[in-house]
């Protein structure tokens, strides 16, 4: 990982730190979830570094991109993802997403659907709803919680954070519960009251868009994951080509939580369709 490239790239008004792992090869953009950022792919961009140039941006508000300078609709990081597109001379690309970042790859791969090659979604957020209500995290009483937590994590030592997560999260690989940890420190906690999580349209309408194959990564709902089996079926009904990897024993992050079994997938899927 050390001779990967990390720059800034100003779009939209923004400076967007990008991590790449390089070379003259096919892209594949990965794209984080909230309060993450895109060290949160590192694994798996060094499984695929071989055979893809593998491109992390951290998005508006996470990691070392800048902070949010007002409302922002999470729908916009789409254009930032084909922004860096255009900027890295990119025209086709494999994309792939988590949670928020899940979201964000469906609106880019609806919007412009003849721009990427294959679409994987991990447990992306999901809603039956035309929009998302209400549409900041900081005005639900789960997103003060996760707020509350987030402070509460930036009192505590390195050491002692680490040894919380390593408690809670006792499965995680050490590099894994270390990028979680830096992340939750570095992300600006603006982002729960700036972040318009609604979708303009209806999230059926946008999966009727693709035009390439899509991946759905699942995990066990009683474990914390998003999507059941049932929600499972009508996303791939709706998608030009779809298979879906079920995870046992992972909840809602299923790349640190069962990650071997989520490479296995993932892998041969980006290989056969975004090389």
């Amino acid at each position: 990982m050390n001779d990967w490239k990390s720059e800034f790239v100003n779009v939209n008004n923004y400076r967007i730190h990008v991590r790449q792992t390089g070379g003259a090869l096919p892209a594949i953009f990965l794209l984080h979830g909230f309060t993450d950022s895109g060290r949160t792919w590192s694994r798996l961009a060094a499984d695929l570094a071989p055979e893809f140039n593998v491109f992390m941006p951290d998005m508006v508000g996470h990691g070392l991109s800048d902070p949010t300078d007002g409302v922002i609709p999470v729908a916009s990081f789409a254009e930032i993802v084909i922004r860096l597109m255009d900027h890295y001379g990119v025209e086709n690309s494999g994309i792939g997403g988590h949670s928020m970042g899940g979201g964000v790859a469906t609106v880019a791969a609806a919007k412009y659907p003849n721009r990427f090659n294959a679409i994987m979604l991990e447990d992306p957020s999901w809603s039956e709803e035309k929009s998302v209500s209400p549409l900041f995290i900081g005005t639900i009483e789960g997103g003060q919680e996760w707020r509350n937590w987030l402070i509460e994590l930036r009192q505590m030592s390195v050491k002692d954070a680490i040894d919380s997560l390593r408690v809670e999260r006792p499965s995680w690989h050490p590099t894994d519960l270390e990028i979680f940890l830096d992340d939750r420190l570095r992300c600006d906690l603006a982002i729960f009251n700036r972040l318009d999580f609604a979708l303009r349209q209806h999230r059926r309408e946008l999966l009727t868009r693709f035009q390439s194959p899509v991946m759905l990564v699942t995990g066990a709902t009683e474990l914390g994951g998003n999507i059941n089996s049932e929600v499972a079926h009508t996303i791939l009904s709706l998608t030009h080509d779809g298979h879906l990897a079920h995870i046992p024993g992972a909840g809602h992050g299923i790349h640190r939580e069962q990650y071997e079994r989520f490479r296995d997938a993932v892998v041969p899927f980006f290989r056969q369709y975004a090389a």
